[in-house]
């Protein structure tokens, strides 16, 4: 196999994984067209390298958590680790970042109730002595987690048709439309 077929085949295998990570190796096989004994080497031996962990994307609101927010911090250089230490302890931390453009960290938290999380918020004005705090509620997920979820789409006419998303985002490049005729 070409090194950039390699490469082509390993994007619509991962993007078929982040779209249905149960999906059957038949199925994966059929699609991707590579052979199910190579498929599975593959998935054991060298697609490993890019999962970072298998997990579980909840439904927040079904689980009766209605609120959840985006807070972006600034805080004085010495209460940097003290901050993430303390958002380590915290229940309702989903994820943390460390970020740029003036601000020490993105935290996204999830609470049951807008009132818990305005509590939340004087609770960090009171231990802690932000220079800035802006916070974002999320209203709904127009999109989550889809980068490299794009894959082909078959016609009669053309064998296979690829998703820009899935071709450019794999590649950093602009797209360019590539289509084998039958």
């Amino acid at each position: 196999m070409k090194h950039a077929d390699k490469e082509g085949k390993d994007v619509l295998t991962l993007a078929l994984l982040r779209n249905n990570g149960r999906m059957q190796l038949k199925d994966m096989s059929a699609r991707t067209r590579i052979p199910i004994s190579t498929l599975h080497d593959r998935l054991r031996d060298e697609l490993p390298r890019y999962i970072a962990k298998y997990t579980t994307l909840l439904n927040f609101p079904a689980l009766g958590f209605d609120t959840r927010a985006f807070i972006t911090l600034k805080v004085a250089h010495e209460e940097k680790e003290r901050l993430r230490i303390f958002f380590d302890n915290q229940k309702c931390l989903n994820a943390m970042y460390k970020i740029n453009n003036g601000y020490d960290f993105m935290v996204e938290v999830v609470f049951r109730t807008l009132a818990e999380l305005e509590q939340f918020i004087e609770q960090l004005n009171a231990l802690f002595t932000l220079k800035e705090m802006n916070t974002y509620c999320v209203i709904s997920d127009i999109h989550r987690e889809r980068f490299l979820t794009a894959v082909p789409v078959k016609n009669r006419r053309e064998r296979k048709v690829y998703n820009r998303n899935a071709i450019s985002a794999a590649h950093g490049d602009t797209f360019h439309h590539r289509v084998r005729r039958d």
